[in-house]
């Protein structure tokens, strides 16, 4: 029993040092007050920010993590509303909540049954999986807004072509009316709602200029055939050739690719096939084998 106190003295340490990092974080600030913040941020206005933001903008350390990670474009392309600060003080909070979490069932089993569970490093370890986990994570959802970005502009290629044709309508005003009514959001946040603006800005001259912003640093190339597609329109070609023309280019490319990953279906379905006839020919050819050896030798 005596064993077991410092490590849940460490444990009650991590959990308070967990509920101050939730205090820093302003959680328990009122619901106007993160509001009113969060408005001033979609403004473009400069806020205070926690004193958990204002400690870290000026920690050199966890400039270089967030450099490295890259999370600010991470963060941007997966449409968060947090911060690479926030983020990594969410990160940190659930690392030290499961780490404390871990060590303190580790102690109530030793007190208990009179040897440890689980060694009591594993807590460190798992605590420190998390950030990798959460990055990844972040990462999967990235990719999947800038796949769904790129599908929905794909796939209305055709109607903007007749939009922007007979209605008279500019491209741009065609491509966020439709992105409303696409089944994902990823596209309308995008576009319509002005989450471009967080890595693109909004410095620029042109719908063509606005676009190439856009898939440049979001790394959505339908983005810029688009731009280029609305330079040509400009210099004379009909908004109905420019756009159907893309959009045909855009189907081929997905044909291709569909092509591409059906030989390796093909490829990963004949592998296990191929497989289970090895032992099935040596079945029957082992009699045989055993036959001719047998004459050979008498």
């Amino acid at each position: 029993m005596a064993e077991a106190l410092p490590y849940a003295a460490v444990a009650m340490l991590v959990i308070g040092a967990w509920i101050g990092g939730l205090t820093l974080l302003d959680v328990f600030t009122a619901s106007d007050a993160r509001a009113w913040r969060r408005m001033t941020q979609l403004r473009g206005f400069a806020s205070r920010g926690s004193a958990f933001e204002r400690v870290a903008r000026r920690t050199p350390l966890l400039k270089r993590l967030q450099a490295e990670l890259d999370l600010e474009c991470l963060l941007a392309q997966a449409n968060s509303r947090d911060s690479p600060t926030s983020f990594l003080a969410r990160t940190g909070a659930i690392s030290l909540m499961t780490f404390a979490s871990l060590l303190a069932a580790m102690a109530g089993g030793r007190a208990l049954g009179g040897e440890w569970p689980a060694p009591p490093w594993a807590s460190v370890v798992i605590a420190w999986l998390i950030l990798p986990v959460s990055t990844s994570d972040l990462r999967r959802r990235a990719r999947g807004q800038r796949d769904a970005s790129a599908r929905t502009l794909g796939d209305m290629l055709m109607t903007v072509a007749v939009m922007t044709d007979s209605r008279g309508l500019q491209v741009d005003d065609a491509v966020r009316i439709m992105s409303r009514c696409s089944r994902d959001d990823a596209l309308q946040n995008l576009l319509d709602r002005g989450g471009f603006k967080r890595l693109a800005g909004s410095a620029y001259g042109s719908t063509a200029e606005k676009y190439r912003l856009i898939g440049d640093a979001y790394r959505i190339h339908e983005f810029r055939d688009v731009a280029d597609a609305t330079a040509t329109t400009n210099v004379g070609v009909p908004n109905r050739v420019a756009y159907t023309r893309l959009a045909l280019t855009v189907y081929q490319e997905r044909l291709a690719d569909a092509r591409v990953h059906a030989a390796r279906a093909r490829v990963l379905i004949t592998l296990p096939i191929a497989g289970m006839l090895v032992p099935l020919l040596l079945l029957i050819g082992a009699p045989t084998f055993h036959a001719i050896s047998a004459g050979l030798g008498g």
